[in-house]
């Protein structure tokens, strides 16, 4: 089979949550079906993962769009591709091959405060229809979570026999500590260890305004003993000397940042899945976590959970958490044992079932 793949993840420079699935995902299929034929479609030139073996073809093009819809179902026309995968729900909506798209949220649909601004709307509306053409022309439909599961039937009324649950893996590099050079990492970013970590953007839904306050409103002596150290993002509560942003962070060091810490937050109002929280199991890091969307399929694992609105529920429960390293270890323990299903290799083996049984139809 010559599987075509939207490559345009793996620019260089780009370290989003998609481009790690894609670069894991495509390793795994490496690996089950050898005698596959990969190839990566892309308008820039690709970063792909260390040993991932296919072919890169790169069609420098004007607007997006254009490329999506016009130059790349041709392309693929002409390369005779059997089958076309795209990591997005977006997806050329004229091919000359059966299609998978995949859905990793519809937030931007389901959260109100990205409808607030004329342009959200606009965007949003074109996005809805994008989404149901797309998710009606494809074969398969990917998505991550039974949460993202109901939302994708719900939005854009997609068919439930198209739909593949298709959960994420965690990386080898993400295991207890420490870790030869950990502490390199730690002295480089300017952090000690025990800190509480949150790994995230700005993004409304990430709820980090939330998370800064209650931390700031710790005792003063649990903010300095575990200060709050926040990667992916630049921004920290005024007036706190105790919250340390990072920025973005290096693949490489986000591992080691992992295991330096004493806790994990991930407070969002929704995600479509919540790997940070997988992330922290396998690192035996105790997460305190969200119980709204995914995070309650993720973190019922070994995580506790919080109402992510709710400022006292959170101050409350970090406090204890903080205080207690027994309960700490519990949580360790759990999420340890659920880490351990969480498997790129197991995700491999369902995606290329899926599109073997597809592909037969």
């Amino acid at each position: 089979m010559i599987l075509g793949i939207d490559g345009r993840e793996l620019v260089p420079g780009r370290g989003t949550g998609i481009k790690r699935f894609l670069s894991n995902l495509l390793l795994g299929v490496m690996q089950e079906r050898p005698a596959w034929k990969l190839r990566l479609y892309s308008s820039e030139p690709m970063d792909r993962p260390a040993g991932l073996e296919c072919e890169e073809v790169v069609m420098p093009s004007g607007p997006r769009l254009y490329w999506e819809q016009v130059e790349l179902p041709g392309r693929l026309r002409r390369d005779r591709v059997d089958f076309f995968f795209s990591p997005y729900l977006k997806a050329p909506l004229r091919l000359p091959c059966p299609a998978a798209v995949t859905v990793h949220d519809l937030l931007y649909l389901s959260q109100p405060r990205y409808w607030l601004r004329p342009r959200d709307l606009c965007h949003n509306l074109y996005q809805l229809a994008q989404g149901r053409l797309s998710c009606r022309r494809a074969t398969r439909v990917f998505t991550v979570s039974r949460y993202s599961r109901t939302e994708l039937l719900s939005w854009l009324g997609c068919c439930p026999e198209k739909v593949v649950l298709l959960r994420l893996g965690v990386e080898p590099s993400f295991r207890p500590g420490p870790v030869q050079n950990d502490a390199s990492v730690w002295e480089r970013h300017g952090v000690r260890p025990g800190y509480v970590l949150a790994v995230a953007n700005e993004k409304p839904h990430k709820n980090l305004d939330r998370l800064r306050r209650c931390h700031a409103s710790l005792p003063l002596a649990l903010q300095q003993q575990h200060p709050l150290v926040l990667v992916g993002t630049g921004k920290t509560q005024e007036g706190c000397p105790w919250q340390r942003a990072l920025g973005p962070c290096s693949e490489h060091a986000v591992p080691a940042l992992y295991r330096g810490a004493d806790l994990v937050a991930v407070l969002s109002l929704a995600e479509g899945f919540g790997l940070p929280v997988v992330e922290a199991y396998a690192s035996g890091v105790a997460v305190l976590c969200s119980a709204n969307g995914a995070l309650r399929e993720v973190g019922s694992g070994g995580a506790w959970m919080v109402d992510p609105r709710d400022d006292q529920a959170i101050l409350a429960a970090m406090t204890r958490m903080l205080l207690a390293p027994t309960l700490r270890e519990e949580c360790v323990a759990r999420g340890l044992q659920s880490a351990a299903s969480y498997s790129w290799t197991e995700t491999a083996k369902l995606f290329v079932r899926a599109l073997e049984e597809a592909s037969s139809l």
